[in-house]
């Protein structure tokens, strides 16, 4: 009984951490809390560095963390920039996903602040008008838009991500809000190019595109990721959870037994 026990949440800590880590290439859950470094839970590849100390912020006390203990980060403009070093698995991207949660939206019309940009190689930002929103994602220098999302829906905590694959024909691109499509587009971009470009969040690479939110598990993966994957990303708990409540109902069983 107790070995069928052990090698079921071997089992389930195994998938959940290959589904959680198979593909992801940089995962900031900003659960820090002070200082000026970015730990990356994706193996920790990839730390950033903010280039000055940030606003450490959390979640409201009555709505659960996406990520570990609850922890978020404000970047507060102009300048405020996470780099992540340049590295080999940050380059030739043949597909990605590029998603994170995000408190409000930048002010101001045809405004352009940046969530995440690896120079010309490749880019997502937002596009902003006054009475509505929308997300473009860049690769090599070809550019896609999608639909525009009125302000009024915008209140609070979303979840935002952009899916991309080069070798995915008509409709390569699909922009997600609260993990539902709002929109697909055709992208004729190929591989990311390579470049020694720094990867920057919450602004670009020149420091002249910043935002002025809160934001929280920010993730890049090197594959696109399917809607399904999207939507359980952004609702399930971290693996770590999952193992404790899967050693908690087996030893619950076995006081049954």
């Amino acid at each position: 009984m107790l070995k069928r026990m052990l090698m079921t949440m071997v089992l389930v800590l195994l998938v959940s951490f290959t589904f959680a880590h198979g593909a992801l290439v940089v995962h900031y859950k900003f659960d820090d809390g002070s200082g000026t470094t970015a730990m990356d839970s994706a193996g920790g590849d990839n730390p950033g560095s903010f280039s000055t100390a940030p606003g450490w912020s959390s979640w409201p006390a009555n709505k659960a963390p996406i990520s570990g203990n609850g922890g978020a980060v404000q970047f507060s403009s102009p300048g405020d920039t996470l780099t992540t070093p340049d590295a080999s698995n940050l380059d030739n991207l043949s597909a990605f996903t590029i998603m994170m949660w995000v408190k409000g939206v930048p002010l101001g019309n045809y405004a352009y602040p940046r969530l995440a940009e690896k120079g010309s190689a490749y880019m997502v930002n937002w596009y902003t008008r006054t009475d509505d929103v929308r997300i473009e994602v860049s690769v090599g220098g070809t550019s896609k838009t999608s639909s525009f999302v009125s302000r009024g829906n915008l209140d609070g905590w979303h979840h935002w991500a952009v899916t991309y694959d080069s070798t995915g024909g008509s409709n390569n691109v699909v922009f997600y809000l609260d993990a539902d499509p709002i929109s697909h587009a055709t992208l004729d971009g190929g591989s990311t190019p390579n470049n020694d470009n720094v990867l920057s969040i919450a602004n670009n690479t020149s420091g002249s595109r910043s935002m002025d939110e809160i934001m929280d598990d920010f993730r890049l993966y090197n594959d696109a990721l399917s809607e399904s994957q999207i939507e359980s990303v952004a609702e399930i708990p971290e693996p770590v959870t999952i193992w404790c409540m899967v050693l908690g109902f087996g030893l619950w069983r076995r006081r049954r037994a």
